[in-house]
């Protein structure tokens, strides 16, 4: 058995925290092992999904590229009683330099549909 504390997997900008233990004598060696993260994301076979405490929204993100990520990002509702106006969004995302971005999203409201393309400066 080892037991895990303070450790810690990096990935891009994000840290994961792993506590528990690991059993060797289980045939899934890692059953007790808790991946947690500071930003609620959850790494799905190559997508991150994340939702942040308080919203109704999921964002999915993929990378296709070094530049280019796919991105989905779609509310939920609680019941179905509950009405929401924004449906959904999916864009295209360009990293052409490290600190400048071009998105292509088409986002899709309750009564309306938008096409939009956002050129993004960091500094």
């Amino acid at each position: 058995m080892l037991a895990l504390k303070d450790s810690k997997i990096y990935r891009s900008s994000n840290i994961f925290y792993l506590n528990g233990k690991v059993d060797f004598t289980k045939k899934n060696v890692f059953h007790d092992v808790l991946l947690e993260s500071s930003e609620k994301i959850i790494l799905w076979r190559g997508w991150d999904l994340s939702k942040s405490e308080g919203a109704d929204t999921v964002v999915l993100k993929k990378k296709v590229t070094d530049n280019v990520n796919l991105n989905v990002e779609r509310d939920v509702q609680q019941s179905k009683e509950e009405d929401s106006s924004h449906e959904g969004e999916v864009s295209l995302e360009y990293n052409y330099r490290e600190d400048q971005s071009i998105s292509l999203s088409f986002e899709d409201e309750e009564d309306e549909e938008m096409i939009s393309l956002k050129h993004r400066i960091t500094f």
